[in-house]
């Protein structure tokens, strides 16, 4: 990034902050709307993840309008052709509901909704995934500008409630996030519904996936974010792993970041890239064994009790770099490799049915996660109905 995109993004904020804060001051004299709830995800780039969980569930609640708000068409189409009530966030509608709505919801922040607009309401952060590496204050916003941590703390200020479904992660979100750890409510995340009640959805993408697991064991590789515009395939040797996988009869699913990619060789014949996959919650029930490094889908995975396989090749660098929340090498429940070759190896072990991490897999499990249930959305919705009317 550019020192002058820098000073652009900064101005950005300054500016959304200050209208945040004079909506805030002009609902509290108006009032809003507490039947009305909105929600938003990923800067409002898709409807995915914790929130559209909650949105579904309270879609259903009597006495809720619930609408989704995005700053994507494409999402506005999928959400109402999904029979929901959802508006571009930018539309006059849009900008309406966002000063009415009583509670927002999001998963990032509330750029996912509307920063200006918001100002008042009771805010719901269900974030996107148990924080294992540094996040937020305590990484890359800890080296921005005194006046940029700044304006960030004001508007973290406005956060009532964030979920978190670890009682041992309840520091790391706070300090990460800036927020009290009274403001972090341990509740499953809502996401977790096809993890360990409802079947998952039976979209295009589940059904092709669910193809593939028919044909035998089903690897997916689901790395976490390094830098924009960076090729899994500079760091990963798919063309001995396609020969292990055919020696297996088994298929790897590649899924990388959405602000990253993977250019795969031609001739693999086991290997396949899945691009644009927005629910992985629906698509971790058909996976026999995951790869991963980083990524907090590991806490996900761990309510399937199934084996997995940590690939960090850059992980002394990433610690040095990003640094972690937990002790990486104590933490992850499955054989940690940095190499292709130990890869491959571990991989096979895998997919012969070995699972040398499966006692420490299931003491992290009840140690670190709450109880789901069998309806975490449910539970949340209850859980944030109660604070909003404990505290409007």
């Amino acid at each position: 990034m550019t020192r002058r995109d820098r000073w652009r993004n900064a101005l950005r904020l300054l500016l959304g902050t200050l209208a945040h804060l004079a909506t805030a001051r002009l609902t509290s004299v108006v009032g809003r709307e507490g039947s009305y709830w909105v929600f938003g995800a990923r800067f409002g780039s898709g409807f995915v993840d914790n929130a559209r969980y909650l949105f579904e569930e309270a879609a259903d609640r009597p006495g809720v309008r619930a609408v989704w708000l995005s700053a994507d068409p494409e999402t506005v189409e999928t959400v109402r052709a999904s029979g929901y009530e959802a508006y571009h966030s930018r539309s006059l509608r849009g900008r309406w509901l966002a000063v009415r709505a009583g509670t927002v919801v999001v998963t990032h922040s509330l750029r996912d909704v509307s920063l200006p607009l918001t100002g008042g309401a009771f805010v719901v952060n269900c974030w996107h995934g148990v924080p294992l590496k540094t996040v937020g204050f305590d990484a890359e916003l800890g080296e921005e500008p005194w006046v940029v941590r700044r304006l960030h703390r004001r508007l973290a200020d406005a956060l009532d409630v964030v979920v978190s479904p670890s009682p041992l992660a309840v520091h790391s979100t706070a300090t990460g996030l800036g927020v009290p750890r009274t403001c972090v409510h341990v509740l499953p995340y809502p996401r977790y519904e096809p993890l360990v009640g409802d079947p998952p959805r039976a979209d295009a993408t589940a059904e092709r996936v669910a193809a593939l697991a028919e044909r035998g064991p089903l690897v997916w590789y689901l790395p976490t974010f390094r830098e924009r515009g960076a090729d899994l395939a500079d760091r990963v040797d798919f063309a001995a792993l396609d020969r292990l996988l055919a020696a297996r009869g088994a298929r790897l699913v590649v899924k990388p970041h959405p602000f990253e990619s993977v250019t795969l060789p031609a001739d693999l014949e086991h290997v396949t890239a899945l691009d644009g996959v927005d629910d992985l919650s629906t698509m971790l029930p058909h996976v026999d064994v995951l790869v991963t490094d980083y990524s907090s889908v590991c806490v996900d995975y761990l309510l399937l009790d199934r084996p997995m396989v940590f690939y960090a090749p850059d992980l002394d660098a990433y610690r040095e770099e990003r640094g972690f929340y937990v002790d990486y090498e104590s933490f992850v429940p499955g054989p940690l490799v940095t190499d292709d070759d130990a890869l491959v190896d571990a991989l096979a072990r895998a997919l012969d049915g070995d699972d040398p991490a499966a006692v420490h897999r299931r003491a992290l499990r009840e140690a670190f996660l709450t109880d789901t249930g069998d309806d975490p959305a449910a539970t949340v919705f209850e859980a944030v109905d109660a604070a909003r009317t404990g505290v409007r």
